[in-house]
């Protein structure tokens, strides 16, 4: 689900703003408070198949929110 979400996205983004397809991006999940490890492993394999590595955080405990900052710095 949440890949076929970014690529909606990614299709809605075509559609009304392709320009912003040529910049740089991150792929975040959030909640992972709430996500067990082994469905994030799986989550993260997926993701690699199509060349994608996605960040998950939560905003509730702050985990990953240190890696989400350094991911949108290094997109300057």
């Amino acid at each position: 689900l949440l890949y076929e979400q970014h690529q909606l996205l990614l299709e809605e983004l075509a559609a009304y703003q392709p320009d912003l397809l040529n910049k740089p991006s991150i792929v975040t999940v959030n909640k992972k408070d709430l996500y067990a490890d082994d469905l994030i492993s799986e989550i993260l394999a997926f993701f690699q198949q199509h060349e994608l590595l996605p960040i998950f955080f939560s905003g509730v405990t702050g985990e990953g929110l240190d890696e989400v900052r350094e991911a949108v710095f290094k997109l300057k």
